[in-house]
């Protein structure tokens, strides 16, 4: 797979990403963390040379350091949405003036429950150190299975997300680390809409997103025309793919839009949503991948970033709802950008594990089946036309942001 670089790439863990629970009915099942964690675990890829593991500390809401976290979130969160959160958090999943619907909180996407504010605080530090591994030097790229909750917006929860980790990690890269130029990629079927939101109008930060046509999806936003405003105008990019997009078309997309823009921009560092909700088998979303463009998109990541040569790498979770699919699109995700390789039987033990802990059966391979996969079933009219649809939008975006990035001038 990839080329190694000199410091083993690091993965950012903790069992506190597993206290991030909305209930057993919800769709967002933190067992997919641990899946992953026990599948790294019995490959012995977490050895020091292929992976090091990293270890976030415990979040601590008083004193100094609640303090100090607390102006980190209000980074890209308003402070009254962050006390309110706490309250919540603190009265036991009580939501004690019956207001949380203001903020977005409440029955459905988004329950109150006890320990929020802690459980969803641990994913910000969790990107936030990720960012610091990579700029001190500890490692030139890092892997969080935690994080990613892009949808939380400045007042408001949204889409299972409480706080925007990766929003509050870029607003910390370039106001307190000094970093001119970070670019934002998200891979997640869902719209990346609050990183997006969060940087409209800055230059300093160039956000792409590749996801399901927002006619079709939540948040009903990631349209070709969100282009950002003011001094950001063609630095908000969005490429919607149709239900159905299987692995040769999306790979398209993927590769005529982000290796160009990236090598344009020079990003100092890549902050990247990993979700897996493209997974064909995913329940909530219509994009049908396999482990295949996981695997390449993996590699396409690594070779963008040696093609940078000093660009550093942060990549965090996000979406992903059949958790055994997902925890094996990581697995295979991580070992094309970190470089190592492992073996596609599952362990037996992995494989009792998923029974035990989730109830499913993930099969006996790493990898997909090459039979019976996705867009094999499709007719062909339906399987040319999403491939015409990608070039459409990508043609799209050649014309109307590449220009801003000097692409395609003499």
């Amino acid at each position: 797979m990839g080329k190694k670089t000199a410091l083993p790439p690091a993965l950012v863990y903790t069992e506190d990403y597993l206290k991030y629970d909305f209930g057993p009915s919800h769709p967002l099942r933190p067992v997919r963390v641990r899946l992953f964690y026990e599948l790294l675990k019995l490959y012995s890829v977490i050895d020091g040379k292929r992976l090091a593991e990293f270890k976030v500390p415990p979040v601590k809401t008083d004193g100094n350091e609640g303090e100090s976290l607390k102006k980190t979130i209000e980074l890209a969160h308003d402070p009254e949405y962050v006390h309110r959160v706490k309250m919540m958090s603190d009265s036991g999943g009580i939501d004690p003036m019956n207001e949380g619907y203001i903020y977005g909180l409440g029955p459905g996407d988004n329950p109150v429950f006890s320990g929020m504010y802690e459980a969803a605080a641990v994913h910000v530090i969790s990107t936030v150190i990720s960012c610091d591994i990579a700029l001190d030097g500890k490692a030139e790229r890092t892997f969080s299975p935690g994080g990613g909750f892009h949808h939380a917006q400045r007042r408001k929860a949204s889409g299972f997300c409480i706080f925007n980790d990766a929003a509050v990690a870029i607003k910390n890269l370039i106001e307190k680390r000094d970093i001119k130029r970070v670019m934002y990629l998200d891979i997640d079927a869902h719209h990346g809409d609050g990183v997006q939101w969060a940087f409209y109008d800055d230059p300093r930060v160039l956000t792409i997103s590749i996801h399901q046509d927002p006619r079709t999806l939540f948040p009903g936003t990631g349209y070709l025309d969100e282009t950002g405003e003011g001094k950001g105008v063609g630095y908000s990019v969005n490429l919607p793919v149709p239900p159905g997009t299987f692995d040769d078309a999306y790979l398209y997309g993927f590769r005529e839009i982000v290796p160009p823009l990236a090598k344009a921009f020079k990003p100092e560092i890549i902050v990247a949503q990993l979700g897996a909700d493209t997974h064909y088998t995913d329940p909530l979303t219509n994009i049908k991948l396999t482990t295949k463009s996981y695997i390449e998109i993996g590699r396409e990541i690594d070779r963008l970033i040696r093609d940078l040569g000093s660009t550093k790498f942060v990549g965090i979770s996000g979406g992903g709802y059949d958790v055994t699919a997902t925890a094996r699109a990581w697995v295979v995700l991580l070992g094309g950008i970190a470089g190592y390789e492992t073996p596609n039987e599952l362990p037996e033990e992995w494989v009792k594990y998923c029974e035990k802990a989730c109830g499913e059966n993930p099969g006996r391979t790493l990898l997909d089946a090459e039979t019976g996969k996705p867009g094999e079933e499709l007719d062909k009219a339906t399987m040319k036309m999403i491939p015409e649809i990608i070039e459409k939008n990508v043609e799209t975006l050649r014309k109307t942001i590449f220009p801003v990035h000097g692409i395609g001038k003499e």
